[in-house]
This record gives C-alpha cells, structure tokens and sequence, in this order.
C-alpha cells in the first residue's frame, strides 16, 4: 500500500496549469451537416456532407449510375454519421442534381469518369 505524503501532494500541486488543464474545445467533436449544390464538371451537382466530428475519417458514398442516387434516402447513412463522415454525391443526371437540371444535362465524357 502507498501512503500518501505531504511532500507527494506539493509535487502534484506544482503541475503547470497548461498542462493540468486541457481546453474542452479539443476534446469536444465539432459536426458537420452541409448539403446543397456546388460545381462539379461543369454543372452543379448536388452533395451532402454529414457526421457527428468534422475530424473523423471521410467516406465517398457514390450510387450505382445514373438515375439511381441515395439523397432521398439519407437516413439510411446516420448510423454511419457516428464513426465517419458522409459524403453523398448525386452525381450527373441522378436524383437532385437532375431535379435541378433536367433533361438538359450534359452527357457525361470518358475524361469526367475517369
């Protein structure tokens, strides 16, 4: 058993208050929750950036081709929100990216997929 000393609690009390005390801000997770419509290849193109700490490991989430894109299914992602942080791209000719720019959606060239 160790006997705690007069001598061992002075020694404590000389810590630097820089080191013995650490701002929350560092400690504490910063969200992010972005959406909307930014310029990718030419066109805007619908994302969402979301997760519980900005700080975390990012995940591209891109949908299986045109047509078919997961913004309306955003919910889906929030248990993954915890551990990462989403991207969801609706991408050329897919869901609110489409909406936005219909028909009129420029095809997509060897040069913009690759």
């Amino acid at each position: 058993m160790s006997i705690l000393t007069r001598r061992h609690l002075l020694s404590l009390a000389a810590v630097p208050a820089s080191i013995a005390l650490v701002p929350v801000a560092w400690a504490a997770p910063e969200p992010i929750t972005t959406e909307g419509f930014v310029p990718i290849g030419g066109i805007e193109q619908w994302i969402a950036i979301r997760g519980r700490d900005r700080g975390r490991l990012a995940i591209l989430f891109l949908h299986g081709g045109a047509g078919e894109a997961q913004s309306p299914f955003l919910s889906l992602f929030v248990p993954w929100e915890k551990r990462y942080v989403v991207a969801q791209w609706d991408q050329r000719g897919s869901g609110k990216t489409f909406g936005k720019i219909g028909v009129s959606t420029p095809g997509m060239t060897l040069e913009q997929l690759t």
